[in-house]
């Protein structure tokens, strides 16, 4: 699958270059390509139209943080008839398993149902996240909530601003990462995502990597409010803050964090107090409610049957967050 690059998409990537404070080299260096082809990819001229392969697009969009519709016509993305059918094959066979698995399971059956149709997941499925759905559909009962969330082979987003954390187990890994979201407005929703990838290429046009939404950061009233989709406390709440510092778990495994936001933000994480951080660092933070936390995992990343993770350490040992969350629950819930 490749998207055309005409004159009205390199103008529209011309502005948001600008409006970023940019420069073509500093972009060209971002992307690892020299700065004359990109003059070339960003052509004014009337009949120029260069292709972008989807792997160094999502590169490009990244560093622009915007979605695919804000650049992109929908005549500039060319269809890939392999590539739906092989989709198409996926869902179905998925469908097909999860539905003969556990049938007598309520929200087996709704998973089922989910993949077979909704529009975003025919987009984009693969092996891979046929085992992906099988394993989150055993753990979790509120499926809906985990899958629905997600355009889960739509790394980049349609609409709206993202930012992207790349994460390399090589150089750190088994580590809490900290980064601060800038905001403009007193009410926002940030969705948080990563990504996995298989290490195995099937086919050329299959798609290798999904997306998995697990968790979400709102601000309004008094309050910035934490949903996270596959855990308890699924959701607590932190004195409202405008810029909010938030808090992930990383694995062994190489992943890209993906944060998604119907309005403009900024994110830093290479400031001091930012990046890299102990457990006894998000601890002192979180116990003062200056972090949204999605800890270390007790279900994947635990290293003993006994062992609770992190989440004994953070919550339920902290006076100052049952006491700011005491009424919380169900009204998370009714939102």
């Amino acid at each position: 699958m490749s998207f055309k690059i005409g004159p009205t998409e390199a103008h529209k990537i011309r502005k948001r270059i600008d409006e970023l404070g940019l420069t073509q080299k500093q972009l060209a260096d971002h992307l690892d390509i020299s700065e004359r082809y990109l003059r070339g990819l960003l052509s004014l001229k009337k009949n120029n139209s260069t292709k972008l392969q989807k792997e160094k697009l999502e590169d490009l969009m990244a560093i622009l943080g915007v979605g695919l519709d804000t650049i992109f016509a929908s005549n500039s993305i060319e269809s890939n008839s392999k590539y739906n059918n092989f989709v198409n094959y996926i869902k179905h066979k998925t469908y097909s398993y999860l539905i003969k698995e556990n049938p007598e399971i309520e929200h087996q059956r709704e998973l089922a149902g989910f993949l077979k149709d909704d529009q975003i997941v025919n987009n984009t499925m693969s092996f891979s996240s046929l085992l992906i759905a099988k394993t989150i559909s055993d753990r979790y009962p509120i499926v809906r909530n985990f899958l629905t969330k997600n355009d889960f082979f739509n790394i980049i987003p349609s609409t709206g601003y993202w930012r992207k954390i790349e994460h390399d187990a090589n150089v750190k890994k088994n580590t809490y990462f900290s980064f601060r979201l800038y905001t403009s407005d007193s009410h926002n929703i940030f969705n948080i995502a990563y990504t996995i990838s298989s290490p195995i290429s099937f086919l050329k046009y299959a798609p290798n990597k999904i997306k998995i939404t697990y968790g979400r950061i709102e601000q309004h009233g008094d309050y910035t409010y934490m949903n996270r989709y596959n855990d308890t406390p699924a959701a607590y709440r932190i004195p409202y803050t405008k810029d909010i510092l938030v808090t992930i778990w990383l694995d062994e495994a190489d992943h890209d964090f993906i944060i998604t936001c119907a309005k403009e933000f900024r994110l830093d994480y290479e400031s001091e107090g930012l990046g890299y951080r102990s457990l006894k660092q998000v601890k002192e933070s979180f116990h003062k409610l200056e972090t949204v936390v999605f800890p270390r995992h007790h279900l994947f990343h635990r290293n003993s049957k006994t062992d609770l993770s992190d989440d004994p350490w953070l919550f339920w040992g902290n006076s100052l967050f049952t006491e700011v969350n005491k009424d919380l629950f169900k009204h998370i819930d009714d939102l």
